[in-house]
């Protein structure tokens, strides 16, 4: 029963974490679209929220579902993976981020906004995966039992009953 608890409560307390993450990533996200919107003229902001959709589409096609794979798996299942997964997240990142800058001269006038065609291939510089960076906090021999690593808190780790 002692165990039910405790997953309970690591449960509750992932979903607070959980939670209060995107509140925080929402509430940065639209107050950085509020100081951008004052700094641009509206025509500048609207070339800017063209290259944003653009950008915000390659990001979440650049992950390909990798890193995922890695808080799946046991520990030398990660372990063995890891590298490959960062591997296969900066390639795909980089040619992403080509093919965002390379396309750029076409995708601009197809969203109604030609003029958008260096800041889309502006954007594309800054181009980065979520899985270049899968694990933050090393795993450790004492806490690989009871924890796997994640990219977010330690609170958000998946449950493992010790072997």
């Amino acid at each position: 029963m002692a165990d039910s608890s405790s997953l309970r409560s690591l449960v509750r307390r992932g979903v607070a974490w959980s939670t209060l993450d995107v509140a925080v990533n929402r509430a940065s996200t639209f107050a950085m679209g509020v100081v951008v919107a004052r700094l641009l003229s509206p025509d500048d902001f609207g070339l800017y929220a063209v290259a944003l959709v653009v950008h915000a589409i390659i990001v979440n096609i650049s992950d390909l579902g990798v890193s995922v794979a890695l808080l799946r798996d046991d520990e030398q299942a990660v372990e063995a993976a890891a590298p490959t997964v960062t591997t296969i997240a900066l390639a795909s990142s980089f040619v992403l981020g080509a093919l965002m800058a390379a396309t750029a001269p076409i995708l601009a006038p197809l969203l109604g906004a030609a003029d958008a065609t260096i800041v889309i291939q502006v954007m594309a510089i800054t181009l980065r995966s979520p899985a270049s960076q899968p694990c933050r906090a090393p795993c450790s021999a004492e806490t690989s039992a009871w924890t796997r690593c994640s990219s977010r808190t330690p609170e958000t780790r998946s449950y493992r009953e010790p072997s």
